[in-house]
């Protein structure tokens, strides 16, 4: 059985969670797009592992998180570029991450962590982590 919508158009890969703009040598930085199969059965297929979508305590997306998930956990920004399940399947990364985009994601000048102290209020953390 195969699936009726591809996100493959003309050979080149739309994955909504990666900003194929963003690479580890451009500013802002980002993970590069993973490679998408060209032919054959597998036309159209990129593993899970490959992708950037919600992983960990507070979901970590997109590849220009991962990639800055990644160096502030390892120092390096190889290990979730290359090996985005790491979020999922460690524990101590997936709330490392959580802990780290709760205390350094601003948005409207302030970080999730802030919007409680400052607010008495979790409205301003949903916005943070949901909204952008």
């Amino acid at each position: 059985k195969t699936c009726s919508i591809s996100l493959v158009t003309g050979g080149s890969y739309t994955d909504p969670y990666c900003n194929s703009a963003l690479t580890p040598s451009t500013d802002p930085d980002g993970c590069a797009c993973g490679p998408v199969a060209e032919d054959g059965s597998n036309s159209g297929y990129v593993p899970a592992s490959e992708l950037f979508f919600g992983r960990g305590a507070i979901q970590t997306s997109w590849n220009y998180n991962y990639i800055d998930v990644s160096l502030a956990l390892t120092g390096s920004a190889d290990t979730f570029c290359t090996d985005p399940d790491l979020i999922a399947t460690n524990e101590s990364y997936a709330w490392g991450a959580a802990i780290y985009f709760w205390m350094s994601h601003v948005k409207n000048g302030k970080t999730s962590h802030d919007s409680v102290l400052t607010d008495a209020s979790f409205g301003g953390t949903v916005d943070n982590i949901n909204g952008g």
